[in-house]
């Protein structure tokens, strides 16, 4: 790696291009059993090892468990929150709705697709903050959110569901993220039944059940039919929209 690392830098040198020593990192991504640390220089500084960064607004770790982005999501919440319960007594319900979606589900929808692999105990973590918030907006107790939830506010699990519907379309349809076009061939005898299925092109299908190649066209087929026969991105947001599922 340093090898590799020594003529990265001379190419940026023959080209007039400096790296800056305090803005890189080295992330090495291994088993959660094992560590390594690992000494890298660069033009004679000792590059720092990190074992979580933030990029581009998403907090990735080395063991890719998502615990990192879970608090920084948590903290974002707990922020949205206090915002909220300190707007409240001069905003309505609306306004408050606005207010959280733009400094609050925000942060959710933003890389909000990796969640789905997030375990259990970070997606409860990142429910209750949600939660929260909806009690806080609509001025309530968190026992009484189940009638508000199914009324007037999506639970979480069903906004994941719509970012993974919204995501998956796109790349059918939209020619969005062209390198995930693999993972999606559709069934050839689908087109003869009028249903847009998806072939799920694994040879083991009993491995790697979290990877996206293998939930991406289960999650697809399991839609109803008539949502996958809407190409326009509109209609189908407003369809899938619509959709009952189990909360």
């Amino acid at each position: 790696m340093q090898s590799f690392l020594n003529d990265l830098n001379h190419f940026f040198l023959d080209n007039e291009l400096l790296i800056n020593c305090k803005k890189t990192k080295i992330m090495l991504f291994n088993p959660p059993t094992i560590n390594y640390d690992m000494h890298i220089y660069l033009n004679n500084i000792e590059i720092e090892q990190v074992e979580s960064y933030k990029f581009l607004g998403f907090v990735l770790d080395n063991k890719l468990n998502f615990n990192s982005h879970t608090d920084h999501l948590v903290k974002k919440l707990n922020s949205c929150c206090f915002i909220l319960n300190t707007c409240r007594s001069f905003l309505n319900i609306s306004t408050l709705v606005i207010i959280f979606n733009a400094i609050g589900l925000s942060h959710i929808n933003y890389c909000g697709l990796l969640l789905f692999n997030s375990s259990k105990l970070n997606i409860t973590k990142i429910t209750n903050k949600y939660n929260h918030c909806a009690a806080t907006i609509f001025n309530c107790q968190l026992n009484q959110l189940n009638d508000i939830l199914i009324n007037s506010w999506k639970p979480l699990n069903h906004v994941l569901f719509i970012n993974k519907s919204i995501f998956i379309h796109n790349i059918l349809f939209h020619n969005y993220a062209p390198i995930f076009k693999y993972f999606f061939e559709f069934n050839k005898s689908s087109y003869n039944l009028r249903t847009q299925n998806i072939a799920l092109n694994r040879k083991n299908k009993n491995i790697g059940q979290k990877a996206f190649d293998f939930w991406g066209p289960k999650f697809w087929n399991d839609l109803p039919n008539y949502i996958k026969n809407i190409h326009n991105l509109e209609s189908f947001k407003k369809e899938i929209n619509l959709i009952e599922i189990d909360i």
